[in-house]
């Protein structure tokens, strides 16, 4: 059997407890940014990451990370008891739940033992074994901890895909741009493992009483989109992992209201849609703070009207999917059935019918074109949430959609 990432670090690094314990710290971190590292030291109240808060009345989810590679004996029974005791009895917090993170994968008797250890206790205690660990290595955030494993010669890891992250930054303009107050740059970055391809991006902003400036670098206008406001734009080379990219720049004057927002839809290969929002207030200006995008949909501009919120979808799938349900004659089978069973083309398609009904024509598509396509358009408004039934799934369309 492969060995997994973890039990590889007794062949590559000189200190594999250390490597395991900083590398499950980066895991953990990427799935709960909350959480915390503590110094090993006397009196460290048994945490090894914690995630709450400290002191008189916390509360403290605590996690305690053991190189164990070769499985439980009796001493290392014993060190569990021990750091779970501790955590238990420490004056400083609360304990909420524990958490044991282990290198492998445990043998039935061992597991036999945790279980039934572990049901003695008055917490809720969780086990993070090696596969649990490998499958949390996988998901997109933890791209830190993938290329820290990749450095130390570990073999056999999982490409993640795109991460990608926006910023706005603030700037002052030249004295030769007389009437600018401010231009906020707008930059994407990808702080994933596998470079951004085909990546689009629709920059939606408040009105700010004059013209954003010309997109930059190798960012370019959809021939089709004569619009300022929002804006669509493609990136004419792939970002590769590291790489930022700067989109363009938009002028705020004395007239321009605050708070200012921007919103931005991105779409590309290998990574699912994406809207991000940044709101730019008087005291990040003033400070120069650069604005970091999230996923925050609170930080969105008001809707004006229902076509408003329609903005037109820029993968080339959705585009193309989105005509042909826009072209049915009956107005009220709009929408998209997507057949459950497996396609008699292969695992790789899926089998759609082009109409909000169960029955009809079907036809093979590509699943890793469709499920990102659909998704844009469910996040765009174009699509309901999907009923789904024993064999099919259908999403239906909006009817508050322009149609023309």
């Amino acid at each position: 059997m492969a060995r997994n990432p973890f039990e590889q670090l007794q062949d590559v690094v000189s200190e594999p407890r250390q490597a395991f314990e900083d590398v499950a710290s980066l895991i953990i971190k990427a799935h709960t940014p909350s959480s915390r590292r503590v110094r090993i030291h006397r009196g460290d109240g048994g945490i090894d990451v914690c995630n709450g808060t400290l002191g008189n009345g916390g509360i403290l989810d605590v996690y305690q990370v053991k190189y164990f590679p070769e499985g439980l004996d009796d001493p290392q029974k014993h060190q569990i008891r021990d750091s779970y005791k501790t955590a238990a009895n420490c004056p400083d917090y609360k304990l909420k739940d524990w958490y044991l993170c282990l290198p492998t994968r445990l043998k039935k008797e061992d597991l036999r033992w945790f279980d039934e250890w572990k049901s003695e206790q008055p917490h809720d205690i969780y086990l993070l074994d090696g596969d649990d660990l490998t499958g949390m290595l996988h998901d997109d955030r933890c791209t830190i901890a993938r290329a820290t494993l990749k450095q130390w010669g570990v073999r056999g890891l999982l490409e993640g895909g795109p991460v990608l992250l926006a910023e706005a930054l603030i700037q002052k303009p030249l004295h030769t741009d007389p009437g600018l107050s401010y231009l906020i740059l707008l930059r994407i970055r990808n702080d994933g493992d596998k470079s951004a391809r085909g990546l689009t991006v629709v920059v939606e902003h408040s009105e700010t009483g004059c013209v954003a400036r010309q997109e930059l670098d190798h960012w370019h206008r959809s021939p089709n989109d004569g619009t300022l406001n929002p804006r669509n734009l493609r990136l004419r080379i792939p970002l590769n992992p590291g790489e930022a990219s700067n989109i363009m720049r938009i002028p705020l004057v004395s007239r321009s209201l605050l708070p200012f927002t921007v919103t931005l839809r991105l779409t590309a290969e290998d990574t699912p849609p994406r809207t991000l929002y940044c709101t730019i207030t008087q005291e990040r200006l003033q400070t120069g703070v650069t604005g970091e995008f999230s996923t925050d949909a609170s930080c969105t501009p008001p809707e004006t009207n229902s076509e408003a919120r329609f903005h037109p979808p820029t993968s080339p799938f959705a585009i193309e999917l989105l005509d042909h349900i826009l072209a049915h004659n009956v107005v009220e089978e709009r929408g998209l059935t997507v057949i459950l069973d497996e396609s008699p083309t292969g695992p790789m398609d899926t089998c759609i019918i082009l109409r909000a009904v169960s029955s009809g024509s079907a036809y093979p598509v590509k699943t890793r074109l469709l499920n990102p396509a659909i998704e844009e358009l469910i996040n765009l408004g174009w699509l309901l949430d999907p009923v789904e039934g024993d064999s099919e799934r259908i999403y239906e369309l909006n009817p508050e959609a322009p149609t023309a």
